[in-house]
């Protein structure tokens, strides 16, 4: 058996399994002294946790580095590699695969709350441990400074009441919980004594306590809530998803829905296609491709990206004040945004002669001491941005003791058409001998990069030092293709409003097209023109997905509906529609 061996209540039942079965073995990790793996020490960073361990108080250290922070994550590592231990299938190997683990998707989830909330999603379960683990995550993946939980009674906790009760007050206290609210008879005991003075617990805290959900949602508590992380946890015979469907921003009918599984799937897909020593610069500009930026932000962050790329300043410093810390590369910034840039930590992308002088006389006048971190890019024949030949020497030659390059890309232009191969490696090789030439002026190396998506997935040779993940981050192969080792991550998802009988020989919509010698049944849809359909795919020329069979366009789509033929489709009023997602790929 291998466990956790500072847990007291998992040592004490281990204990008393070892006393019924004395030839079970048993393994046990912690930083207590009598742990099988004791850890020494740690050190943790915003991406990394290195962990020093010795096995059974022998002299040689081992080191084992996990790439995330929480603790329910970093107790399965260890009880992962306590496990290979068991089966004797550890090496040095083993240890260094670790530095390189996914972290799976547990059942704790954030959704975006109405009056700018966020919920951390547990209404599963209530005890000790698990409130432990969820409030971990509330304060490391919070985008939200304000903390709040609601938390119902424990019904299996295996301690008295007021023992429990303690227990939650400590750790409301040891992770800055200012307002509580608790749902139940205990915790309506407990706010009774608060309010006559005759209890410590919870002193300090903003707490309510109520005796049923519907008392809580009764009394419009709920709709005080603005600009606050609340995390839901309860037993589930208290229903709390009543109190998350009421905290939950109000969806309209039709909406996009981001899948951040795919992305990380997708990330994790073209990681694999590159070498280690690459970095994997990932695009979230524009919304992060429409993808939400600061949600996709988080995630790459949390799954070890170097870098991440977006167009404009606005753009970078809203990540900085959400809380991502992994440094951002600003392709397009100006430089009356310099004080910005410098205090947000933001790297600009110099391309023009211009843009370099600027940069150095506005250093000059704010008598910046430090160097800044710039990327020069350059063209090699996207035409589009960056020096030509040889127009950066000069530049650099009066830049050198102001700026640090940190990096030197170009753009391939038609990196996933098999017909311009011969342009493609051309730009390469310009690139290479550009990239060497700028080094020697400089004195130092940079990081290289031209590798796009589709450079990362048909040109081994332009992997350089770096590559930049875009649209293929989000699921979608830039050659035009269905490609099956992407997910997709975005599905336009709408319903129907209303079904109908249309009798032969009448049309559908405006123009009174479509009509037809048979009688058909008509779905109307809540999304048009308006929402981003094109016009011109009405009239059978392109359909939806409905309980998973084709629904054509029939007549004129409209500003705001649409009209779909389900003759054949056993629906009804109100079902889900995708205009595009699993079903039916956005390419």
């Amino acid at each position: 058996m291998v466990f956790p061996g500072d847990e007291t209540l998992v040592k004490a039942k281990v204990s008393d399994l070892k006393s019924r079965y004395p030839l079970m073995k048993t393994i046990s990790w912690g930083y207590e002294v009598g742990n099988q793996f004791q850890i020494l020490s740690k050190e943790f960073d915003a991406k990394l946790g290195k962990y020093s361990l010795k096995f059974k108080n022998r002299s040689v250290e081992h080191e084992l580095t996990i790439p995330y922070g929480d603790t329910a994550s970093i107790s399965n590592a260890f009880s992962a590699f306590c496990t290979l231990v068991a089966f004797e299938r550890w090496d040095q190997n083993h240890l260094e695969r670790f530095a390189f683990l996914s972290k799976m998707e547990n059942r704790l989830s954030f959704l975006k709350g109405s009056r700018g909330n966020f919920i951390l999603n547990d209404s599963y379960s209530a005890d000790i441990e698990s409130l432990g683990v969820a409030l971990d995550l509330l304060q490391q993946q919070s985008p939200i400074q304000n903390k709040a939980v609601i938390l119902s009674d424990f019904d299996q906790s295996g301690l008295e009441m007021n023992n429990w009760m303690m227990e939650v007050d400590s750790l409301f206290r040891k992770y800055g919980i200012a307002r509580v609210i608790g749902i139940g008879e205990e915790f309506a005991k407990q706010f009774a004594k608060m309010i006559l003075g005759e209890s410590p617990l919870m002193e300090g805290v903003d707490f309510k306590g109520f005796k049923t959900v519907d008392l809580l949602l009764e009394s419009g508590e709920l709709e005080s809530f603005e600009n606050t992380s609340l995390l839901v946890k309860g037993a589930r015979r208290f229903q709390l998803e009543r109190v998350v469907s009421r905290l939950k921003e109000k969806q309209h009918k039709t909406f996009l829905e981001i899948d951040l599984t795919a992305l990380k799937h997708n990330f994790h897909y073209f990681k694999s296609l590159i070498p280690r020593s690459t970095k994997l610069m990932c695009m979230v500009k524009a919304f992060g491709y429409g993808s939400g930026s600061f949600e996709a932000a988080k995630l790459l962050e949390s799954q070890g990206v170097d870098y991440l790329g977006v167009a404009y300043v606005d753009e970078g410093v809203q990540l900085r004040e959400a809380g991502i810390l992994v440094p951002i590369m600003v392709m397009n910034s100006e430089s009356e945004q310099l004080d910005r840039m410098i205090k947000y930590h933001l790297e600009p992308v110099v391309y023009s002669e211009r843009g370099m002088a600027e940069i150095l006389g506005d250093l000059r006048v704010r008598e910046v001491a430090s160097k800044l971190r710039v990327h020069i890019e350059l063209d090699t024949g996207m035409h589009r941005l960056g020096f030509g030949d040889g127009e950066w020497q000069t530049v650099l030659e009066e830049a050198k003791d102001k700026v640090e390059v940190v990096s030197v890309f170009s753009h391939l232009s038609a990196s996933e058409d098999a017909a311009a191969d011969e342009n493609t490696e051309l730009q390469i090789q310009q690139f290479q001998q550009q990239a060497m030439d700028m080094e020697a002026l400089l004195g130092y190396s940079v990081w290289k990069h031209i590798g796009n998506t589709g450079g990362i997935l048909r040109f081994a040779s332009a992997h350089f030092d770096m590559v930049r993940l875009g649209i293929g981050l989000y699921g979608v192969d830039p050659r035009g293709i269905v490609n099956p080792q992407l997910q997709p991550v975005n599905r336009l998802v709408t319903r129907i409003s209303q079904i109908r009988i249309v009798r032969a020989g009448e049309g559908v919509g405006y123009g009174f097209r479509d009509a037809v010698e048979v009688d058909r049944k008509i779905a109307v849809l809540m999304i048009g023109y308006a929402d981003g359909l094109w016009r011109m795919d009405g009239r059978g020329k392109s359909g939806v997905m409905i309980q998973g069979k084709w629904a054509p366009f029939v007549g004129n789509i409209c500003m705001d509906m649409a009209m779909v033929d389900v003759t054949e489709i056993d629906c009804i009023e109100g079902d889900e529609v995708e205009i595009f997602g699993k079903e039916i790929r956005v390419e």
